[in-house]
């Protein structure tokens, strides 16, 4: 991505950054909304957005692109976590409530034992075009996109 964008490393920084400006932005209000609402229906809401977003994000070519996808993706995700805690409240007991949060955060780690080799698989790859970066993040959003729609709140 650096070599083929011509980015330099403070333009992932700053991307990082403003990543976590969305997030922070629309974490409380997706979390009020998720109880006023629906769990379910915001975490599929958000799924499709954050999918949307994730697979868009490998067709950027200038840095206000990336800045724009970074800050879209940070705003996608900021309902996520509340709505799977409230998820997680609303069907499990007050004893239980811990060892399911527990288990969906053990989960993180997993991921990424299984997504780190495909990962490194991807980026080698070169397929119509378009470089292995391009195609990691194009796919990366594919999962959260089938997931919310196989939910069946759509």
């Amino acid at each position: 991505m650096t070599g083929e964008l011509r980015f330099f490393v403070a333009v992932f920084g700053l991307g990082s950054g403003i990543f976590f400006i969305g997030y922070v932005l629309l974490g409380i209000p997706g979390a009020m909304i998720v109880e006023k609402w629906s769990a379910r229906k915001i975490m599929a809401a958000t799924m499709i957005a954050w999918g949307c977003v994730a697979s868009a994000t490998g067709l950027i070519h200038t840095e206000t692109q990336f800045y724009a996808m970074r800050f879209s993706l940070g705003v996608a995700e900021a309902a996520f976590f509340p709505g799977i805690i409230t998820y997680i409240g609303h069907w499990h007991r007050a004893a239980d409530r811990a060892k399911a949060v527990a288990m969906f955060m053990a989960a993180i780690p997993v991921s990424q034992v299984i997504a780190a080799p495909l990962s490194a698989a991807l980026l080698r790859v070169h397929w119509l075009n378009l470089a292995g970066w391009r195609w990691l993040l194009i796919l990366e959003g594919a999962p959260a996109f089938c997931a919310a729609f196989s939910s069946g709140c759509f």
